[in-house]
């Protein structure tokens, strides 16, 4: 038997074919399909050593917030938080990298030539951002991880539990009426489209 002598390269339609007749048929008594069994074996312990070469190799991408913010949308939540709010600063540094905040609110791939991600430095109080994630990510799955890993306070890392376990305040912030006016521009957007 000749194939016995000769390597076979494994493809992924013969993987498939071989793991759906196992399935189908039960046998695995066939010498033909006991070897496709060990090739498809050896070819998948390869593909993974592979893999995790690969990902130890490439530098780990920085998280983000799920909720996929269109790139108009994107635009005006960009320019509503670098704006100037009160004491002459915005929400965030009026440097901030506009691709740097589009993969955090979207997701977007940073070009090569703006990494590494630099965390977005958030300006003002930290009960404004909690506000902010509060209006615009509320359902945001493990909202306080992401933005402690998305957001920096004035250039610091923030600690989860200080963000997470901040005390509402028991008066209106002055920042929830500027968020309201981003917020409407939003769903504008989702209007007009």
């Amino acid at each position: 038997m000749a194939h016995k002598n000769k390597e076979v390269k494994v493809s992924p339609l013969n993987m498939l074919i071989t793991e759906r007749f196992i399935k189908n048929f039960g046998s695995t008594d066939d010498p033909i399909i006991k070897e496709l069994i060990r090739m498809t074996d050896k070819h998948k312990s390869e593909e993974g050593s592979e893999a995790s070469n690969n990902k130890s190799a490439q530098p780990q991408q920085p998280l983000h917030f799920d909720f996929p913010f269109p790139p108009e949308q994107q635009k005006i939540l960009y320019d509503g938080l670098i704006a100037v709010y009160k004491d002459g600063t915005g929400f965030l540094h009026p440097k901030t990298t506009y691709s740097h905040f589009c993969h955090v609110f979207g997701g977007t791939k940073i070009p090569d030539y703006e990494k590494p991600f630099e965390p977005l430095c958030w300006l003002q109080d930290l009960q404004d951002l909690k506000m902010f994630v509060n209006t615009f990510l509320e359902e945001e799955n493990k909202k306080w991880k992401k933005t402690v890993s998305c957001f920096s306070y004035n250039g610091q890392s923030i600690n989860d539990d200080s963000i997470r376990n901040l005390n509402p305040l028991n008066k209106k912030l002055p920042c929830e009426e500027h968020f309201k006016k981003l917020e409407q521009e939003i769903r504008k957007t989702l209007r007009d489209n």
